[in-house]
């Protein structure tokens, strides 16, 4: 599975996110010492917990099951992806990550 994800860097730079979903692992299995404060835990729970933490954000789209082909530019700007699937994913600019995630 891939997920490919654009991501305000405020989130990202933010240790809140990360901080919310270990929490929210740690949550998920009750506190549980096995869990080593949400730091251990099942692929399942770990989607499970970081869609729920996507769904708060509406600029946010997962797109599933693809890769980046290759990349637009104008100048140093990204302006469109073009998805393995051969999606074309275009705005007026991408100025915020794009991180493809495994």
């Amino acid at each position: 599975m891939v997920w490919v994800l654009a991501i305000p860097m405020a989130l990202i730079s933010s240790a809140v996110f990360p901080a919310n979903f270990f929490q929210g692992i740690n949550t998920f299995y009750n506190g549980d010492p096995a869990s080593n404060g949400g730091y251990v835990f099942e692929p399942h729970v770990a989607e499970s917990v970081f869609n729920s933490m996507l769904a708060q954000y509406s600029n946010i789209t997962v797109h599933l099951g693809t890769s980046f082909g290759s990349v637009t530019m104008n100048g140093t700007t990204i302006t469109g992806l073009v998805g393995s699937d051969g999606v074309t994913y275009q705005g007026r600019s991408i100025s915020t990550p794009v991180i493809p995630a495994t």
